[in-house]
């Protein structure tokens, strides 16, 4: 993404546009991933599950 900005007279503003919003969604799906490790983290530290 950054290769992209740093060459962006290459690209449209459409082009950018959906490049931002595609790595946004892989961001946004990161944080996700671990807000539901933690709570799944938190979940087995409530039933003792520390083996």
């Amino acid at each position: 993404m950054l290769q992209v900005f740093l060459n962006s007279v290459s690209y449209t503003t459409d082009q950018l546009m959906w490049l931002t919003i595609i790595h946004l969604a892989f961001v946004l799906s990161a944080f996700m991933l671990a807000y539901i490790d933690r709570l799944m983290g938190l979940g087995k530290a409530a039933k003792g599950g520390a083996d």
